[in-house]
């Protein structure tokens, strides 16, 4: 007999390929499940029946106090200031908040100074590409909002900034 071995049949291959094909993209499907998990959601957020609603509470507040700031960019010296107007106290936590990517988020405290403004270390280096900027006291009872821009170096904060 010289018939040739069975992987040199074509109808062979059309039989093992698409079920081998369908294992693989199964097998990829779920590496990107677990790897590719959605990020918490970094707002003030609460669950009303089947909606997401956006709770601004800590935002009224700040706009209760009259709060509003400017946040000012050192990137080559790795530093922020920040000027506050309304309630100062001592120290107030700055994060940065990457809109896709929960790993890339930062956060960092500032120090109030001897002339009003707070200053400090920019949490995790150089800031590239969009970010929400929050600031707010340590035990958080208000929050100010910010948007940055990849190139900028000045940050307006207001209360009620992340309703669009």
């Amino acid at each position: 007999m010289s018939e040739n071995a069975w992987y040199r049949q074509p109808w062979a291959w059309f039989v093992w390929i698409p079920p081998l094909a369908a294992v693989i993209a199964g097998i990829a499907t779920l590496m990107i499940a677990i790897n590719g998990a959605d990020d918490v959601i970094a707002e003030d957020v609460r669950k009303v029946g089947m909606v997401l609603e956006h709770d601004t509470a800590r935002e009224d507040a700040a706009a209760a106090l009259g709060l509003k700031g400017q946040v000012e960019l050192g990137r080559e010296q790795g530093l922020l200031a920040l000027t506050l107007e309304g309630e100062a106290p001592e120290r107030l936590l700055v994060r940065f908040v990457h809109p896709t990517d929960a790993d890339r988020d930062r956060q960092g405290l500032v120090q109030r100074t001897a002339d009003g403004t707070y200053t400090g270390a920019l949490p995790g280096g150089a800031v590239v590409g969009p970010w929400q900027v929050l600031v707010e006291p340590e035990d958080r009872r208000w929050r100010l909002v910010g948007g940055l821009d990849a190139e900028a170096t000045s940050i307006a904060l207001r209360a009620g900034a992340s309703r669009s």
